[in-house]
């Protein structure tokens, strides 16, 4: 992904929002045996985005484009589907910026091939109104996903900026944020940070996985690499609600086994430090 200055308000508005991580108080102390093992001869998926259940129930917004008589500014302004839910994606799809609860911008979504690579891209052109005293005002992007019936919104992740014409004649220009992020199915995201202590009874390994489960459904998942330590390994957990019962289970390909802790934790609304005993 390139970078540009709305990506990077993006990003800054989002770590606010997570805020700093503190030791969770919700881990359940290890009972013995301390974990249980599966054999596992090929790497399971555990794949975040194909492998959790992002289906919903919600109805078809009824948002209502503004009125552009009652406004002197226009930011204009291309946001790309991000490949997460591409494939999920279709010219259904609506896309709402809005100022509060107030729709300032909506869109249908669009398809294109990306000259000289072959890739087709998602991608929503929005209009946004607003008036000149409203300069950096935060707005909100909204993304609704027919196939999946649900709504991911990205609470105040840009400002308004007067007469912006951004990503529309240049593809560098690539604003594309994170909409999974946003899951109005899972509104608990916190990333958790877990260590892993004790008698390891495997060697980490690049192409190692460790997924968080909520009884057996995946709710979110992270593959290791070359630089990965036991003691600092990050996933962010998808959850429903807060206090839901979480697992953790690691494949190893030294071991071709997986094994599933005993201990668990409870998911919250905050970043989590949780310390896990082999």
């Amino acid at each position: 992904m390139k970078n540009s200055q709305l990506f990077i308000v993006l990003m800054a508005v989002l770590t606010l929002a997570w805020g700093c991580s503190s030791d969770s108080d919700d881990t359940n102390p290890p009972t013995y045996p301390k974990y249980t093992v599966t054999e596992a001869p090929t790497a399971p998926s555990w794949d975040y985005i194909k492998d959790i259940d992002w289906m919903s129930d919600e109805p078809r917004p009824d948002w209502v484009a503004p009125d552009p008589l009652l406004f002197e500014s226009t930011m204009v302004l291309q946001i790309k589907l991000d490949d997460d839910l591409f494939p999920y994606a279709s010219d259904k799809d609506l896309m709402a910026v809005t100022k509060g609860e107030e729709c300032r911008a909506l869109s249908l979504c669009n398809f294109k091939e990306v000259q000289g690579t072959g890739q087709t891209v998602a991608y929503f052109i929005l209009a946004i109104k607003g008036n000149n005293n409203e300069r950096d005002a935060p707005l909100s992007v909204n993304y609704y996903c027919e196939n999946l019936k649900q709504t991911f919104v990205m609470e105040n992740i840009m400002p308004f900026v007067p007469d912006l014409v951004y990503g529309i004649y240049d593809d560098s220009e690539n604003f594309q944020p994170y909409f999974s992020m946003g899951s109005t199915k899972y509104p608990v995201k916190p990333i958790v940070s877990i260590s892993l202590s004790g008698n390891i009874p495997f060697i980490l390994q690049a192409g190692d996985k460790l997924a968080l489960f909520v009884g057996d459904e995946l709710r979110g998942s992270t593959e290791i690499d070359q630089n990965t330590t036991p003691d600092d390994i990050e996933c962010v957990l998808f959850s429903k609600q807060e206090g839901e019962e979480v697992n953790v289970r690691y494949y190893s390909q030294q071991q071709t086994k997986i094994y599933q802790l005993t201990q668990t934790f409870l998911s919250a609304d905050e970043v989590a430090d949780v310390r896990l005993d082999f």
